[in-house]
C-alpha cells in the first residue's frame, strides 16, 4: 500500500498517540489502585486512652478502621478516634477501590496507662461493706466504717489472741461483744 500524502501518515500517527495517551490517562485509576496515606506514625506510644487516626486517601470507595467503616470527607480526608486498652493495640486500616482491590496499613499503639493510687477511703469502705454483708448488715456510713476500723484495730491490739464474735452491725459498735480465746 502506497501512501500518497505524507501528512496523512503524520495525522494517523498523531491520532494513534492521542488515543493511546487518553486510554492510559483514563486507566490510571485502575493501574494505580487505592492510595492510603496515614498521618500517624506506624508505632505510637501514649498515656492517653484516646487516639485519633487521620490521613488522606485517593481512588478508594470505602475505608474501614478495625472493621468499622469510616466516612471520607471531600478530597479523601478521613479522621477516626478510637479508645485504646492498656498495653499494645493494633489498628488496622483497610481501603478498597471500585475494582475491589485493597490496601492495608497497620498501626501499633502502646497505651501506657499511668499508675493511679487507690482511694484508701474507698478501699476501707469496700472491705467493711464486704465483711458486713457476710454478717447480714445492709448500709453503713463512712463515719461508721472509720469508727469500726479504729475499734477493730484497738480490739486486736488489746486482746492478743482473742477473736470477737459479732452477729450484727450494732454488735460491732457495742461493748458487749463476746470474746473467745484461741
Amino acid at each position: 500500500m502506497k501512501i500518497h500524502n505524507p501528512f496523512r501518515a503524520l495525522f494517523f500517527l498523531i491520532g494513534a498517540i492521542v488515543v493511546v495517551g487518553y486510554s492510559l490517562f483514563t486507566a490510571r485509576f485502575f493501574i494505580a489502585g487505592p492510595q492510603l496515606q496515614v498521618d500517624n506514625p506506624e508505632y505510637i506510644e501514649t498515656s492517653d486512652p484516646l487516639i485519633t487516626i487521620s490521613g488522606t486517601s485517593s481512588h478508594i470507595q470505602a475505608l474501614w478502621v478495625n472493621g468499622h467503616e469510616v466516612f471520607l470527607e471531600e478530597g479523601g480526608a478521613y479522621s477516626d478516634t478510637r479508645i485504646l486498652t492498656p498495653g499494645i493495640s493494633y489498628i488496622t486500616l483497610l481501603a478498597k477501590d471500585r475494582f475491589d482491590r485493597t490496601e492495608k496499613k497497620i498501626i501499633t499503639a502502646y497505651y501506657n496507662k499511668p499508675f493511679e493510687a487507690p482511694d484508701m477511703d474507698a478501699v476501707k469502705a469496700a472491705a467493711v461493706i464486704k465483711s458486713t454483708e457476710a454478717i447480714g448488715a445492709t448500709e453503713m456510713s463512712l463515719a461508721e466504717v472509720d469508727s469500726e476500723v479504729e475499734a477493730d484495730s484497738e480490739v486486736e491490739a488489746d486482746s492478743g489472741n482473742e477473736i470477737t464474735e459479732v452477729d450484727t452491725v450494732e454488735d460491732l459498735t457495742s461493748t458487749e461483744a463476746v470474746s473467745t480465746t484461741l
